[in-house]
């Protein structure tokens, strides 16, 4: 017989494998682990096969080596790595949907041991990239560009994954907990999908969100946890949103200003746009930075 490789996924439990792989390996005159400590070579070792007493590593020259253990081998992969190393591939357990959210753990604490860059990042030192992430997956989207989006999106999702193996080292958190924090979080603020509470419209899901965030965050005014640092657009936009949904808008005074002042006339007019622009429903700053760079792009032909 060949020698194979058993390749399995990090996201599915290390001793549910397919009933090929189990054949295969009660089969096979050596099963030779690539690390005698990997969670699937325990398993396996549990299940009453024994295994080589060394293990051999990925490399290119990993066929050569197992050839001279054996002509009937089955060799152990990394768990969680689809490489079989040039080897024919068993498929012992595949990703379910989601898995290569599981199997990026494990590429996290690895480029966190093994890359020196990855090593010596901070929460912050990431924070300039966290900002370049998002404003490169906004271009995206006002691109259009689905491929070059889902690229961007998954930068962004490395910023989360980073920042939460950082904090598992030190015992904080991981990435497990910042999931089901988000988990809670929308159960309990959609609870006529969860608890049975009946909405008419997207008005009152809305409605029924800032209620919710304003009881579990304790906070005061409508304007709590609106961020100071957002650019000025967004930022106006944000307070524009949280007024009108409190139904407090038309009640609060705009700015009068002094008219003899530019800044001021020219501040009170780029609100005046923003709040027409937010009762057409349109994000001003999405679309003035639209508008600029499709400016840009006339310019440059």
């Amino acid at each position: 017989m060949p020698l194979r490789a058993l390749i399995t996924s990090a996201a599915v439990p290390p001793g549910t494998l397919t009933l090929e792989a189990w054949d295969a390996l009660r089969a096979a005159a050596l099963v030779v682990p690539a690390d005698p400590d990997d969670p699937t070579a325990l398993a396996v070792r549990e299940s009453g096969i024994a295994l080589a007493a060394s293990a051999e590593p990925p490399g290119d020259d990993l066929p050569e080596r197992l050839a001279r253990l054996g002509g009937d081998a089955v060799w152990l992969a990394p768990r969680g790595e689809v490489d079989a190393s040039g080897l024919p591939a068993i498929v012992g357990s595949a990703d379910p949907y989601g898995g290569a959210l599981v199997r990026l753990v494990s590429v996290m604490e690895r480029l966190r041991r093994q890359c020196p860059w990855d090593a010596e990042q901070t929460h912050e030192s990431l924070a300039t990239y966290l900002l370049e992430e998002t404003y490169e997956t906004l271009e995206a989207l006002d691109d259009g560009d689905s491929d070059l989006l889902r690229e961007e999106l998954g930068d962004l999702l490395l910023q989360v994954y980073f920042h939460a193996e950082i904090a598992a080292e030190v015992d904080e958190w991981t990435v497990d907990d910042v999931a089901q924090g988000l988990i809670d979080k929308l159960v309990r603020r959609h609870p006529h999908v969860f608890a049975g509470v009946d909405v008419r419209h997207a008005a009152d899901v809305e409605a029924n969100w800032d209620r919710l965030k304003a009881t579990e965050k304790r906070r005061d005014s409508v304007l709590d946890g609106v961020p100071a640092a957002l650019p000025a657009l967004a930022y106006a936009d944000k307070v524009v949103t949280r007024l009108r949904r409190a139904g407090v808008l038309e009640a609060t005074n705009a700015p009068a200003g002094d008219p003899d002042d530019d800044e001021s006339r020219v501040g009170r007019e780029l609100l005046e746009t923003v709040l027409a622009a937010r009762s057409e429903n349109v994000d001003a700053e999405r679309a003035l930075r639209r508008a600029t760079r499709e400016l840009a792009r006339r310019a440059e032909r």
